[in-house]
């Protein structure tokens, strides 16, 4: 049996519906254990968080990044969780899926726009139908079931 996908996802937590949005496409996959997801919602009081973050990052082999404008001005996220996602990237074909959910610079970052986005920065998800942003998620969803079959 194919062993499941690994998932990390990064995100601000002010783009946590996003977040909510995205996880209830993915629970399907994660019922029928396809895929395992992780992120920092599920570190318990008592947990060493930022330990935590880099233990679920570095067993992952795709890593799912909800870019918006507070993603990109995220100290955390930029100088702590990017860099292991960018390096594990190139040294071990960890697949990077940027979804870009609002408006930001991401086209200006130095690595980001090197891996193709799910969708363009042009047309972030915020500014689309509540049927369009479902279908996205629900894409995205099925995107990662092949990135595990294969």
């Amino acid at each position: 049996m194919k062993k499941s996908a690994k998932i990390f996802i990064s995100y601000s937590h002010k783009d946590s519906k996003w977040l909510e949005r995205l996880n209830i496409h993915l629970k399907p996959l994660l019922r029928n254990g396809n895929i395992e997801s992780w992120d920092d919602t599920k570190i318990v009081p008592g947990d060493k968080w930022e330990s935590e973050i880099f233990n679920h990052l570095s067993t992952s082999n795709v890593a799912i990044l909800l870019v918006s404008a507070d993603f990109m001005a995220s100290d955390f996220i930029i100088n702590n969780e990017l860099p292991p996602i960018l390096q594990k990237a190139e040294n071990e074909g960890l697949k990077v899926i940027s979804l870009i959910v609002k408006p930001s610079l991401f086209d200006k970052h130095e690595v980001l726009p090197t891996f193709q986005a799910f969708n363009s920065p042009s047309e972030p998800i915020v500014g689309m139908s509540e049927n369009k942003q479902e279908q996205v998620l629900s894409n995205l969803a099925k995107l990662v079931m092949e990135i595990h079959k294969s």
